[in-house]
């Protein structure tokens, strides 16, 4: 079935899903010679493709696609093509003149839209700059514009839709410091996503409202959100969606110095991926507790976990893994250097002068590390 230009959009799908479907779309058009398709699968991969943050690429799709709109005189694609490009110029916004950018091209888009009386795209573009306006710390404008899409959507009859529009008032309200409404809104998105029945959306949204009730300083209400979220990823088999999980858990471990606790979490993520095949994930979890390891000073585990994601990310020719393990490495041998000229110049401390400052406690990492092996084991 052809794609229509208010299909073109990626408003509340997994955008990683989004670009495969698109893909598959494009490779069906060119085979039969139909550009309009083209344009549109393009569209949407270059939606989905800046939603995943690979925004050059998004950009030469969404580029290409204007120009076979432009010349096939088809505005309601090029409509699409501009929003598309409007997600791009969000993304990249590191600074207040690329947010002005992204701001023109989503005014120029829901312009344009509205000229067209293209309801799908006006309802997308007040979306989208919603979420420019949140990005810029401008909450008032983030809600105005927030409130109209979910408007919009409703009027559409489009349930998944309305959920993202939640999503976008919640991150108004999180810009404006409102995390009360904001988990409100939050809570609404999961009523929508409970009635489709999906428990990786409801297992998703139930992770963000977590995220949400942290930021509030609620950590009783982020850990039975968190734990919830756990349980409806494993219904649905979602590994990932489990991993993510237990990484937040992991750092709110860690930020309450809860060292041993973050320990255990971290070597469960690390099983979740291996027991599920995903290498690639599999090699960064264990940077990521080789890194918590090295910051709590047990080295030697630091050291371990690091060899091991080498391995790992040798075995699958992953560069950026393996600079990441290398990096881990180094700084694991260093500190243990560290530690070894400390210990050496405690034990001469016995028989020759030492200024204070520089003696050290030789007991005291060997004594953590012993603890931490415990707690591993454990």
């Amino acid at each position: 079935m052809a794609l229509t230009a208010a299909d073109a959009f990626v408003v509340d799908e997994v955008p990683e899903d989004a670009f495969g479907a698109a893909e598959q779309k494009r490779e069906i058009a060119v085979a039969t010679g139909d550009e309009r398709s083209r344009a549109l699968s393009m569209v949407k991969a270059a939606e989905a493709l800046a939603l995943m943050g690979r925004t050059d690429e998004a950009w030469g799709y969404a580029s290409e696609a204007m120009g076979i709109c432009g010349e096939m005189k088809f505005e309601e694609g090029r409509a699409a093509a501009m929003d598309a490009l409007t997600k791009v110029y969000m993304k990249q916004g590191r600074d207040a003149e690329e947010l002005e950018e992204a701001l023109d091209s989503g005014m120029d888009t829901l312009k344009l839209c509205r000229k067209l009386g293209f309801r799908k795209g006006e309802a997308v573009a007040l979306l989208t700059l919603s979420g420019v306006h949140s990005a810029s710390g401008k909450a008032a404008q983030a809600l105005k514009y927030g409130r109209e899409a979910l408007t919009a959507f409703a009027e559409l009859g489009e349930q998944g839709s309305m959920a993202a529009g939640y999503k976008a008032l919640m991150t108004a309200y999180l810009e404006k410091g409102d995390t009360s409404n904001a988990a409100k809104q939050a809570y609404k998105a999961f009523a929508i996503y409970q009635g489709t029945g999906s428990k990786t959306r409801m297992g998703q949204c139930m992770h963000t409202i977590a995220k949400v009730e942290i930021k509030g300083g609620d950590y009783k209400k982020a850990s039975e959100a968190l734990a919830k979220s756990r349980e409806l990823f494993a219904e649905a088999g979602d590994f990932a969606g489990q991993a993510m999980v237990l990484e937040t858990l992991m750092g709110l471990f860690l930020e309450a110095g809860m060292f041993f606790e973050a320990v255990k979490v971290g070597q469960e993520r690390v099983n979740i991926f291996h027991d599920a095949g995903d290498m690639h994930s599999e090699g960064f979890a264990l940077v990521k507790l080789g890194e918590v390891m090295l910051e709590n000073e047990a080295h030697e585990k630091a050291r371990t976990l690091a060899e091991a994601a080498l391995g790992i990310f040798a075995g699958i020719s992953n560069m950026e893994g393996l600079q990441a393990a290398k990096t881990l490495l180094d700084a694991a041998k260093h500190a243990s250097s560290v530690e070894e000229i400390g210990l050496a110049m405690a034990k001469a401390a016995d028989y020759m002068h030492i200024p204070t400052t520089l003696v050290v406690d030789p007991g005291l990492n060997r004594r953590m590390n012993d603890s931490y092996a415990s707690a591993m084991r454990g």
